[in-house]
């Protein structure tokens, strides 16, 4: 029995279920689920499947491989990606998948199942599950961050009010109070009690 789909990834609206008792066309786009992700590979011919093993059996990586249509799926149901490669039949496609047998520099962000066949449909190294993934962790980013840099910047302007204070000149009674005049020696010898004296 197929297990149940209860992960946000899946096949796209225009992929289409591979029945059990058909045979999808030699260069052929396959996806099953795996746990948390889409699974890819190229259909060859004979049952056969060219995959990058990478994590599609756990943690332990693995190969560009050569499997069986069930072990590709490894119990989900196969979905064919009904997209077109870039000016290549489909021997061809399966000729540039069999090319790469044997590599063995599986990197899930930058050299996954998905990076290899698009190489192989298309000539374009790119995953679209990494780059969905990575735009979802800069929106996460993005919405953590930025109230966290408008709480810093009130902070500092706060601080920046505060400090302004604090340098302001005395007020008293509304009336900005004048300078303390500075004393007068009545002693002073060039003083008398009629006011300074010239000498």
């Amino acid at each position: 029995m197929r297990r149940e789909d209860r992960h946000r990834f899946g096949p796209k609206s225009s992929d289409l279920a591979l029945d059990s008792e058909g045979e999808p066309p030699i260069g052929a786009h396959m996806v099953t689920r795996r746990r948390g992700y889409m699974h890819h590979g190229i259909y060859v011919g004979r049952g056969q499947v060219v995959q990058y093993g990478g994590l599609s059996r756990g943690l332990r990586r693995g190969p560009v491989e050569e499997v069986s249509l069930a072990q590709f799926a490894d119990g989900w149901a196969i979905w064919v990606r009904r997209e077109k490669s870039k000016g290549l039949d489909g021997y061809e496609v399966a000729g540039r998948a069999r090319l790469r047998l044997g590599e063995d520099r599986y990197h899930l962000l930058t050299n996954n199942c998905e990076h290899f066949c698009e190489w192989c449909l298309r000539g374009e190294h790119r995953s679209y599950q990494v780059e969905e993934l990575m735009a979802r962790y800069r929106r996460v980013r993005q919405s953590l961050i930025e109230p966290f840099t408008f709480a810093l910047f009130r902070l500092r302007r706060m601080s920046e009010v505060r400090h302004a204070a604090d340098n302001r000149p005395h007020h008293l009674g509304g009336v900005e109070s004048a300078p303390r005049p500075l004393s007068m020696d009545i002693t002073d010898r060039n003083c008398s009690t009629d006011g300074p004296r010239l000498v």
